[in-house]
């Protein structure tokens, strides 16, 4: 039972990771694709992590 236990908070991080990556990566080519900028694309990138 403990091993299913490690084994789902392991597999929860993991999808936890790939999740936010997803959409840092996708906050950051959205802001960058309309404001052709580095500064506005990292800012683009908050705004999609903060919104709900």
């Amino acid at each position: 039972m403990y091993n299913q236990i490690a084994s789902n908070r392991r597999n929860t991080w993991i999808l936890l990771i790939v999740f936010v990556s997803v959409f840092v990566a996708l906050g950051y080519t959205i802001g960058f694709y309309y404001a052709n900028d580095q500064q506005a694309a990292i800012g683009f990138m908050g705004i999609l992590e903060s919104s709900p």
